[in-house]
């Protein structure tokens, strides 16, 4: 019996210890996914603001260009200080660039001052959810992009914990402190 009680003790607490390790390494995974997609994000801002304006002008389609080959971009819209559009690019119907609204946005105002922007979730007129990120172009304007978040949703959902535990997206984002700053990957004007 006392056998048996040691037996059934040594198998519980493998089984626990696999189990935890299992669900470390599964949320080890949801947090690089996210971690990538974001990361995918900065990196095309920073591709985007860094285009010189007069190639925006030349009409060569760059940011159309870019937009095909990213699918979660909805729309891209590069601006210089003053807000002026420079070049932009859409799938469905532009909503960045309306330029009533543009000098007053939120994204606007931080990627001038140098910050990196990431919007909260927001639903289209299509039901379609999205958020709004921005970073500084390095010539003193803006670069935005509309981000279609049922991609990222889609894959968070199929990652699972055992039976019943589901992975969920909550996207938090502060701009690196002066001392991160060398280590960003996005431009900064510090």
């Amino acid at each position: 019996m006392l056998f048996g009680g040691g037996v059934y003790h040594f198998i519980a607490s493998n089984e626990r210890g696999t189990w935890q390790a299992r669900q470390r390494e599964v949320s080890t995974y949801a947090t690089e996914v996210v971690g990538s997609f974001i990361l995918r994000l900065q990196d095309f801002l920073a591709l985007a603001g860094s285009i010189d304006p007069d190639m925006l002008d030349d009409g060569n389609n760059v940011l159309d260009n870019y937009l095909r080959r990213n699918t979660a971009i909805l729309e891209v819209i590069r601006t210089d200080g003053s807000g002026k559009v420079i070049g932009s690019a859409y799938r469905d119907k532009p909503l960045l660039s309306d330029l009533f609204t543009l000098p007053q946005s939120q994204w606007f105002a931080q990627a001038r001052a140098g910050q990196y922007y990431l919007g909260a979730l927001q639903i289209s007129a299509n039901d379609e959810p999205y958020i709004v990120a921005a970073a500084p172009a390095v010539d003193g304007g803006a670069v935005a992009a509309r981000v279609r978040m049922d991609i990222l949703w889609e894959i968070v959902r199929n990652i699972s914990f055992g039976e019943s535990g589901q992975a969920y997206v909550c996207l938090l984002y502060t701009s690196p402190s002066p001392r991160d700053r060398t280590r960003s990957r996005m431009p900064s004007s510090a």
